[in-house]
């Protein structure tokens, strides 16, 4: 049997304080009445199925495989706000805020956000070959393994502004 992600995703919640990252394991004292978790998603690999033995320990184990998690903490914000879409590029803090001009890029071709930023800017595509010889697709860029998440946090530290 299968629970839901959101059961799932409840019983961390709740948790809270108690969570704890510990040997890449993220630990909650909350049990399920089922006896396995579901995989978030095979593309992002976020959780893997874990098995509960109701004979076992109070807490769930949920293993985080997402690659993410191998990068230092400064890098994991920049691809998470990336990710999101919550950053301080000009796209969000003017349709959030309203506090700067306009949602377009200084290069004028289209509004600012991370698939622009990314892919698309016409002033970053010198920094983007020295990044990235070939092309790669954006889904590699910010969900990849940690060496591809690795080179977008590298290439966003290089930049002129924060994301």
């Amino acid at each position: 049997m299968q629970v839901p992600t959101r059961v799932t995703s409840t019983a961390c919640s709740k948790g809270g304080a108690d969570l704890s990252l510990n040997g890449g394991r993220c630990t909650s004292p909350y049990r399920s009445n089922s006896s396995r978790f579901l995989e978030r998603d095979s593309d992002c690999n976020y959780l893997q199925v874990k098995e509960i033995d109701d004979q076992s320990s109070d807490k769930v184990h949920i293993h985080l495989r997402d690659s993410i998690y191998q990068l230092p903490r400064a890098d994991q914000v920049a691809i998470f706000r990336l990710r999101t879409g919550h950053n301080r590029l000009k796209h969000h803090l003017f349709s959030r805020y309203k506090i700067v001009d306009g949602p377009n890029c200084p290069c004028g071709a289209s509004r600012q956000d991370a698939q622009h930023i990314l892919q698309d800017c016409p002033q970053l595509e010198e920094a983007r070959r020295k990044y990235w010889p070939e092309s790669r697709e954006m889904n590699q860029k910010l969900y990849g393994s940690a060496l591809h998440l690795g080179i977008t946090a590298e290439f966003i530290n290089s930049l002129d502004f924060t994301i």
